[in-house]
């Protein structure tokens, strides 16, 4: 009975080495690649922000041949998501109306990492929204228009002073409640 348990314990672990023999030759190959991976990360969350999906591809390109050419070994395909991205996170900010393209999450994920202030330029007022659903709920929202330049510039002031995340909403009516969902 006990050598019978013991071959079946013997016949589990050696299934379990071959997974770990795969996931340490995947991790190995990661390794390899991290100091790249991270220095175009870095450019990324700090440099790209308010470009277009195309040129942050054009100038990862062009970043990745650099960084090769100093010696630098990067990705072959590069994802920043890949990288920061959280899927449990991800889901979380779907839900509070983030889009689900890759430009929306990438934009998501340089807001959270940066620790600069974020530019979001928001034609169809998505980003908007996701954002006063996510930070709303944290308290630490602030929400003002440009065309009321003494709250505008007490607002931004107040804000900054507190860490807190402002979203300036385009020109509405008088009669508009600010920060509406």
């Amino acid at each position: 009975m006990r050598k019978k348990r013991a071959d079946v314990l013997l016949k589990g672990l050696s299934a379990e080495k071959q997974k770990w023999i795969v996931c340490t030759r995947m991790l190995s190959a990661k390794y390899t690649t991290v100091t790249g991976d991270v220095l175009l990360s870095a450019g990324y969350i700090t440099l790209l922000g308010g470009f277009s999906q195309r040129y942050r591809g054009r100038l990862l390109q062009k970043w990745t041949k650099a960084l090769t050419e100093e010696g630098f070994q990067c990705s072959k395909e590069f994802v920043f998501t890949e990288l920061f991205g959280d899927s449990y996170q991800i889901r979380k900010w779907h839900l509070n109306g983030l889009p689900q393209d890759t430009m929306s999450i990438n934009n998501a994920l340089v807001t959270e990492k940066t620790k600069q202030f974020c530019l979001l330029i928001d034609p169809q007022l998505q980003g908007a929204t996701w954002l006063k659903r996510e930070f709303q709920a944290l308290g630490s929202l602030t929400c003002t228009e440009q065309s009321d330049l003494p709250k505008f510039r007490k607002a931004i002031e107040t804000a900054i002073d507190m860490g807190r995340t402002v979203v300036v909403e385009p020109w509405r009516r008088k009669s508009a409640r600010r920060c509406n969902l």
